[in-house]
Parts: C-alpha cells; structure tokens; sequence
C-alpha cells in the first residue's frame, strides 16, 4: 500500500513487510506517519500578504484622514507573519524534498548559508537550470 491521506500533507505508509499475521504468535504491524507542513504554510503566507494588503488600502484611507498609526501597524504585522510564513514553507518543502531524494546533495566542511543550502537540494530534486537556480538563490536569500 503506497500510503493513506490523513489530512491534507499526512500521510500513513505499511512498508512492505511491515505487517505479519501468524497463527502462533503475536500480530505486528509497523506503521509510519509523515506530515508535510509546507503547504499549511504556504496557506497561511497567502492569507497574510492578502491581509496586508487590505490593511495597505486602508492605511491609504486613514492618511488621507489625518490618521493611520493603528492601520499602519496592522499593515506591517501581517506583512512580518506573510515573510516568516514564507520562510517557513520553504524550509519545509526543502525537508519534505531532502526527505524524497535518492541521492542527497552533501555539505561541504564548513557551514552553509541556509539560502545555499535549501537552494542546492531544491536544485538537485527539481532539476532546476543554472538560471532558474541563480534566481531561486536570490530570492531565497532576500527571505532569509
């Protein structure tokens, strides 16, 4: 059985010979439970970018009106929640992907910005090209 959606990025897998069933003896079964996250996150940068900018518009509005202290701080915390949401979903695909490689990429000796690093195994699950890699970089590194 490849595996059993729980809830949405979980997933419940039997690995081949995982289950025994004997007449003598105990039942055993071995189950494992994996739970991608980066979709939750991805979800929850989405909503937060879309309330930032309705706090956007109504900053606008307020300004206008003499105001917008509270309206601009409404603005800039759901933006902070988007970029950590954000962070976090790439982060948690970088896992889920590293997790489903055959053949990892290895670290060299010495420590490996955290862009860099999501950004080689992103590359090497993906196949990403030397220009799709380098823009991937980029962004990656303006996030974190």
């Amino acid at each position: 059985m490849p595996g059993t959606v729980i809830t949405q990025g979980m997933q419940l897998r039997f690995p081949a010979g995982s289950i025994t069933i004997s007449r003598d003896g105990p039942n055993a079964a071995v189950a494992k439970v994996r739970l991608d996250t980066w979709n939750h996150w991805l979800s929850i940068a989405k909503e937060m970018t879309e309330r930032a900018e309705v706090a956007r518009e109504a900053l606008v509005a307020a300004k206008a009106a003499g105001g917008g202290i509270p309206e601009m701080e409404q603005k800039f915390r759901a933006a902070m929640l988007s970029i950590a949401a954000q962070a976090f979903a790439i982060d948690a695909l970088y896992a889920t992907v590293q997790e489903r490689l055959r053949h990892r990429p290895t670290r060299g000796a010495r420590a490996t910005a955290r862009y860099k690093w999501i950004t080689k195994t992103l590359r090497h699950g993906f196949k990403f090209g030397p220009q799709s890699t380098k823009v991937l970089r980029g962004y990656l590194q303006q996030l974190f």
